[in-house]
């Protein structure tokens, strides 16, 4: 619903419209939202191949089949395969690469490949680069920033 507002001839009118409108939009807003909304991408079942979890999760530890999805997006924040998120923070901030993403009880399962960190004093900012090829699995909830990092390819220019 878009429509000009910009009544100055009658000013009680456009402040009253304003305000019916305004409340019209909370009142459809709250209307019976599940508070915690989960989208994803396409998705197929796979069986979630075992390894050493980062954080406490044996229970998924079997032989079930879960959604392999290509993006979640789980609270506002999308995860995609290939974006670059912090893990944890012990002497130096753990950075981690998305490899993919399963779906698991309606929470986002993110299987991350660990990357080496170097802090650039020039740039002032940290450069992570994937040569490790340890990958872990970590619960969305459970990253020490939800929000994905920004990441930039380093390009080389022929002269």
């Amino acid at each position: 619903m878009a429509s000009i507002m910009g009544n100055f001839t009658n000013i009680c009118y456009s402040l009253s419209l304003r305000h019916q409108l305004y409340q019209c939009y909370l009142n459809l807003a709250t209307e019976d939202l599940p508070e915690e909304k989960l989208e994803v991408g396409q998705s197929i079942n796979v069986i979630v191949p075992q390894r050493q979890f980062y954080y406490e999760t044996e229970w998924i530890l079997s032989t079930e089949t879960h959604a392999k999805v290509s993006w979640a997006k789980e609270e506002g924040v999308t995860y995609q395969i290939g974006a670059c998120v912090i893990v944890d923070k012990k002497d130096d901030i753990v950075f981690g690469k998305i490899n993919n993403i399963f779906v698991v009880q309606h929470q986002v399962l993110l299987d991350v490949q660990l990357l080496t960190v170097e802090f650039h004093q020039h740039i002032n900012s940290y450069i992570a680069s994937d040569s490790t090829t340890f990958s872990v699995f970590v619960w969305a909830q459970e990253l020490l920033d939800h929000h994905c990092c920004c990441s930039t390819l380093a390009v080389t220019v022929k002269a």
